[in-house]
C-alpha cells in the first residue's frame, strides 16, 4: 500500500468515526423527542377525559334539574 492510499484510508476512517458520532447523537435526540411527545400525549389524553367527564356530569345535573 502506498502512502497516498494509506492517507486516504486514514481520512476515510476519521470521517466515518465523525459520521457515526453524529448518527449516535441524532439517535439520542430523536429518542428524547419521542419521550417528550409520549409524555404530552398522555397529558392531553388525561385532560380530554377529564373535560369529557365534567361535561357529562354537567349535562346530567341539567337533565336532573329539568325534572
Amino acid at each position: 500500500m502506498d502512502i497516498e492510499t494509506a492517507e486516504r484510508l486514514a481520512k476515510l476512517e476519521t470521517q466515518m468515526d465523525q459520521i457515526l458520532a453524529l448518527v449516535e447523537e441524532n439517535h439520542k435526540d430523536i429518542h428524547d423527542v419521542k419521550d417528550q411527545l409520549t409524555k404530552w400525549k398522555g397529558i392531553a389524553g388525561g385532560i380530554a377525559i377529564s373535560v369529557s367527564c365534567l361535561w357529562a356530569f354537567g349535562l346530567a345535573i341539567v337533565e336532573w334539574m329539568k325534572r
